[in-house]
């Protein structure tokens, strides 16, 4: 029993030295940019016409029209067309045709208002108040492409030339799939033989208060994104006269197939880019979140259990589920004979479209109910690198524009354009370049959707220091 006793206490003390040798020589995973003068930037004009934007709201030939007028020495010194008449491709040509283009992304269309009542400000006004560009398409996504196209035009101001070949695409239907916008122009890319290097999407942003254990901001880049399918659920009864009700209801079969739906349908599991995450916060983290990130091989049930805690945080462990549409009765006094439901499921790296689909077909077990795959169906995507020189110059940008901010890859929950161009690109990353509070992220798709002109021009000096590094010659 002694030597039991013994061995036990040496097996202990053998994984504590382990897991604080581990903790106290985690390495450093975050970068510093390239130290770079920032030009200055003209705010009365940048800010007006980030205003006369938004202003041109759901019309697109307006919004095209206006952009191809403020941005004249952009369009005059790049290659330019449309594709399928509405999305619209820039091309600035490098000097090398060794190395591979790069491209950003971002799209033109917007949502829609919602209750215009419900604004502080007219939704499509583009007012300048209070610090602030207000209107839909100040997050999403017009200030994206508007920084993009005034951080070009710096650089042409500038006399500059890249090395390797900036391309720039804007979808015309990103908030309804893309199926006409980006993945027609992934498939011109693809026709003519064009492969980027590395792609910048929208998507995670920075975050001011991610985690109580890291004090720093940290700027969440999206190197893969869940999938996407929605499940019909057709539950079939016995039809009759409510004064009569018989054990063979719809509207009862189909509840209790919601029932046996419940949060445990979908384990969770700690994915890669969940991973990279905590190696890149590792050591920026305090000491207990610093252990437990160092030794994820022992401590990965603790974290999961601390990210299931939050719905926002849950997300990035879970192939989540929501029943999202009912469709039932036709009278207050007739029990229907069909119930249908319709489940909105974003799948986890790792999981597939059926596989999830198999799932719910066996959790429910039920031949009364039929579980049928919509049209509207988007696999996980590939993962990117989060060791890549495109990560990496994406990273030292954050730091140089946005001073103390951290950078971690990770997994964005939405879908983007991105996905329609896995074909085209070694890696593909989604990243917005802003700082945004809690209490701001119910703005994108929301009301009182708008801008801190602070953060605007930040996002054009991030775009700027991005391609300067990444696809000029240093020192050009």
């Amino acid at each position: 029993m002694k030597k039991l006793f013994r061995n036990l206490a040496i097996a202990i003390s053998a994984l504590v030295v382990i897991v604080l040798f581990r903790t106290f020589t985690v390495p450093s995973l975050q970068v510093r940019g390239t130290e770079s003068p920032q030009p200055a930037l003209d705010d009365v004009t940048i800010f007006h016409r980030l205003s006369e934007a938004i202003k041109s709201g759901h019309d697109l030939d307006r919004f095209r029209a206006e952009i191809k007028r403020e941005y004249a020495d952009v369009f005059s010194h790049l290659d330019h067309h449309l594709v399928n008449e509405q999305s619209l491709v820039m091309k600035w040509s490098g000097t090398s045709t060794e190395e591979r283009p790069v491209l950003l992304l971002a799209h033109q269309d917007v949502v829609p208002v919602g209750d215009a009542k419900k604004w502080e400000h007219p939704p499509f006004s583009g007012a300048d108040a209070d610090g602030f560009i207000w209107g839909r398409g100040t997050l999403d996504d017009r200030s994206t492409l508007l920084a993009q196209l005034e951080a070009i035009r710096l650089l042409l101001k500038e006399g500059r030339r890249p090395r390797r070949s900036i391309y720039l695409a804007y979808g015309h239907d990103e908030e309804s799939g893309g199926s006409d916008g980006a993945a027609k122009i992934a498939e011109e890319f693809q026709t003519q033989g064009i492969h980027f290097d590395w792609v910048l999407d929208e998507g995670l942003f920075i975050f001011s208060h991610l985690m109580a254990s890291v004090p720093k901001p940290v700027a969440l880049v999206g190197v893969a994104e869940k999938g996407y399918v929605e499940l019909e659920l057709k539950a079939l009864g016995k039809p009759g006269h409510s004064s009569m009700p018989g054990a063979e209801n719809a509207i009862l079969v189909l509840s209790e197939a919601h029932l046996r739906l419940n949060d445990g349908s979908f384990s969770r599991r700690i994915t890669a880019p969940i991973l990279d995450m905590t190696r890149y916060l590792a050591s920026e983290a305090d000491f207990t979140a610093k252990m437990a990130f160092a030794n994820m091989w022992l401590f990965s049930p603790l974290v999961k259990r601390i990210l299931k805690s939050d719905p926002s945080t849950n997300a990035l462990i879970q192939t989540t589920m929501a029943p999202t549409m009912v469709n039932g009765g036709v009278a207050p006094n007739v029990i229907p004979d069909t119930v249908t439901a319709v489940l909105n499921l974003r799948i986890l790296p790792g999981e597939t479209i059926e596989s999830v689909a198999s799932r719910v077909r066996e959790t429910i077990s039920d031949e009364r109910v039929t579980v049928s795959v919509r049209e509207k169906a988007v696999e996980p995507s590939p993962i990117s690198s989060a060791d890549s020189e495109g990560f990496r110059h994406i990273q030292a940008s954050v730091s140089q524009i946005f001073s103390g901010t951290l950078t971690a890859p990770s997994l964005l929950i939405a879908a983007t354009d991105a996905r329609h161009y896995q074909p085209v690109a070694d890696d593909i990353y989604r990243f917005m370049p802003v700082a945004l509070e809690r209490a701001d992220y119910g703005r994108f798709h929301g009301h009182n959707e708008r801008i801190s002109k602070e953060a605007y021009k930040n996002m054009i000096r991030f775009y700027r220091h991005l391609l300067l590094t990444s696809a000029f010659e240093q020192g050009n």
